[in-house]
């Protein structure tokens, strides 16, 4: 007897609900977001529920959480599987000055022997991994864009000149620090520097917010 593939809608319905399992354990709302966006456009790419799933809690919940029997349950088997399958990819390492002609340092080789073997047993994987990487670049391209255009608005307005200098010297700085992160394979003190400079311009925003904000009459 043939089953018929779940529609759009019961994927959608299943995978908020995974969303809303998540939500409430997660324990870092930055990475929720964009756990969240990633496995929406895993669905829409793919209309696999399990594998967005999968990239949902991969990306959102920490490596012990997803030990937790109760949890474990409540997302399912096939979400779970998908979420370490993406964990045994990691992050290869290499250096800009790294080159074919040198041998792999061990770490390096292991991860590589994981990711091929992740894409043989899997091809989908390669289409979540993109779309993890994509969902984070979207929202910068997004929150720069924001940012750069509420800059030059202030340019104009009067005594905010040096505001818009300074949120677009925070924008700009977060930038160059995002492109380091991938240049550089994630080196510590520049990741910790981008969070910095991520929550320096939140702390900016809002602070804009409450001097421009009108008083209620």
């Amino acid at each position: 007897m043939e089953i018929d593939a779940p529609t759009s809608t019961e994927m959608s319905a299943a995978l908020a609900a995974r969303i809303a399992i998540v939500r409430e354990v997660a324990t870092r709302p930055d990475a929720l977001a964009r756990a969240i966006e990633a496995a929406q456009i895993v669905a829409s790419l793919t209309q696999d529920e399990p594998l967005a799933a999968g990239v949902l809690a991969h990306e959102a919940l920490e490596p012990e959480q997803l030990e937790n029997a109760g949890l474990a349950r409540a997302l399912g088997a096939e979400t779970l599987r998908a979420a370490h399958e993406l964990a045994r990819f990691g992050e290869f390492g290499g250096s800009e000055q790294w080159s074919s002609t040198r041998s792999l340092s061990p770490v390096q080789a292991e991860t590589l022997r994981k990711m091929v073997l992740g894409i043989v047993s899997d091809p989908r994987l390669v289409v979540a991994r993109i779309a993890i990487q994509l969902a984070h670049r979207i929202g910068a391209v997004a929150v720069f864009t924001f940012v750069l255009l509420f800059a030059l608005k202030l340019v104009r307005t009067p005594g905010m000149f040096g505001w818009s200098i300074a949120l677009l010297a925070l924008a700009c700085a977060q930038v160059a620090l995002g492109i380091a992160n991938v240049k550089l394979g994630l080196p510590l003190h520049v990741a910790v520097l981008h969070n910095a400079g991520a929550a320096l311009l939140l702390f900016a925003l809002v602070t804009l917010l409450a001097r421009l904000r009108q008083p209620e009459t």
